[in-house]
């Protein structure tokens, strides 16, 4: 098998097999070996090292940006908080999609991202 100038598409696929190769892995020596694979299987090719480590650094960038995401997303009480209570409603009202919520769920997850007060469900208030 012979080398070859990959293009840019074709090298961007590389990297997303080395993500999913990654996620499954955790190696990113594994993912550079899967992403020549790729190169020979789906292009016929045999890719350069240095093919390979294009697409394993565009990979590790994609990868960077998930795990950013994620973090992100993870407004559970660790003290992390949306920036602004826009964002944190944007974030619930996707997630409300996601997931079945009881009315006093809701109120309760609004409560947590400051976007309303503490939601009484019946009870009296403590008398100051």
């Amino acid at each position: 098998m012979k080398t070859r100038h990959l293009t840019e598409e074709e090298i961007k696929q590389m990297a997303d097999w080395a993500v999913d190769n990654y996620e499954l892995s955790c190696c990113w020596r594994k993912a550079f070996d899967s992403a020549i694979e790729f190169a020979a299987d789906e292009f016929s090719v045999k890719a350069t090292k240095s093919q390979a480590a294009t697409a394993i650094n565009i990979a590790k960038a994609t990868w960077e940006g998930f795990r950013i995401k994620s973090e992100q997303m993870q407004f559970d009480g660790l003290g992390e908080r949306p920036a602004t209570i826009q964002e944190g409603l944007t974030f619930f009202d996707n997630l409300k999609k996601d997931i079945a919520m009881t009315k006093r769920e809701e109120e309760e997850a609004l409560y947590q991202f400051g976007a309303i007060g503490h939601p009484d469900h019946g009870h009296d208030p403590i008398p100051s």
